[in-house]
């Protein structure tokens, strides 16, 4: 029996979402799903709320995805604590977390 692809989370406006169609479907086989933030920040409660559970019916949810800073949030940024708080849900559920760092060094 065939398996859903494997989902991806990250901000409303994620960019990769928004902007490069199908390539997250076509080269990682996996669905992305938006998550509203504040300012563009997800927060713990709003991943642990938002883990598909165990059903064929539904993707299987495997990865967060962050940027370091979210130009559509007005240029927010994570704090230390909201990181760590978003790393112990990933650990507890089982999730990948990937921190975009494209913009640590754009001027």
């Amino acid at each position: 029996m065939l398996k859903p692809p494997p989902e991806r989370w990250g901000f409303l406006r994620l960019a990769d979402r928004d902007h490069e169609g199908g390539g997250i479907a076509f080269n990682a086989g996996c669905q992305a799903r938006t998550l509203p933030g504040d300012l563009g920040r997800l927060t713990a409660s709003s991943i642990e709320a938002a883990v598909n559970p165990d059903d064929l019916h539904r993707p299987p949810t495997s990865l967060v995805c962050l940027e370091n800073t979210v130009n559509r949030g007005g240029g927010s940024c994570y704090d230390q604590a909201g990181m760590q708080a978003i790393r112990k849900v990933c650990d507890r559920r089982g999730l990948r977390l990937h921190l975009t760092g494209q913009d640590c060094l754009t001027p």
